[in-house]
């Protein structure tokens, strides 16, 4: 591109000085279509600017992705930890509620709160099975 300059960093600033000049970046909001158009006086290096800038950007976006999912994973490993010890605590008390109450099946009361506690219990799976399909997936 012909650029001169007293030193290594006159001569990149001034490149990219020129370079930003001879680019034009036009993204289309409605289709996320984003066209880049280079002018040089040498179409192969008009092509290879483009391309490079694809590349740059294709590489950005590989490293922000890893990055995200990385994040969205170790929350979801979290959230099925604590929901595998909620789960453990839930059937817990059902053991113990049967441990207590060897004659549940007499008492209406009892009836109702062994109810509760295995509705508890299928939440609790549900959630941690839940999370461990997102985990999987």
């Amino acid at each position: 591109m012909s650029i001169t300059g007293r030193d290594s960093l006159e001569r990149l600033q001034k490149g990219v000085k020129k370079l930003r000049a001879a680019m034009s970046v036009d993204p289309d909001i409605r289709t996320n279509v984003v066209t880049l158009t280079v002018t040089a006086p040498d179409r192969y290096l008009a092509a290879a600017v483009t391309n490079r800038f694809v590349e740059a950007v294709n590489e950005f976006n590989t490293r922000i992705r890893q990055s995200q999912a990385g994040r969205r994973r170790r929350f979801v490993e979290q959230q099925t930890d604590s929901a595998g010890r909620e789960l453990r605590d839930a059937e817990d008390r059902l053991k113990s509620f049967y441990e207590q109450n060897r004659s549940w099946s007499q008492s209406p009361a009892l009836q109702y709160r062994l109810g509760q506690l295995q509705r508890q219990v299928d939440i609790e799976k549900e959630v941690y099975l839940t999370l461990r399909r997102n985990l999987e997936n």
